[in-house]
């Protein structure tokens, strides 16, 4: 099981030139501080591109509680 935290449209590292499949290699480095911030970065070595990005956690838990209701939605639709 995988939840999306932060951006739902997801993050993409700009200005990577195209290569043929399995070339980009990309390094991610995730961390989390005592304040449940994630800190998250992205970087293609050949291209050395990167992208740096910084997820609340108010972000984190209102994503999954979105995605509670919608699940409870669904289920009360099927009963009925």
């Amino acid at each position: 099981n995988c939840d999306i935290i932060g951006d739902s449209d997801g993050y993409k590292i700009e200005g990577i030139p195209p290569m043929p499949q399995g070339v980009p290699t990309i390094e991610i480095t995730m961390r989390v501080n005592g304040e449940g911030i994630v800190k998250l970065n992205a970087h293609e070595l050949q291209s050395d591109k990167s992208l740096d990005v910084e997820i609340e956690r108010e972000e984190i838990i209102e994503e999954r509680e979105k995605k509670r209701a919608q699940e409870k939605v669904n289920k009360s639709l099927e009963v009925s």
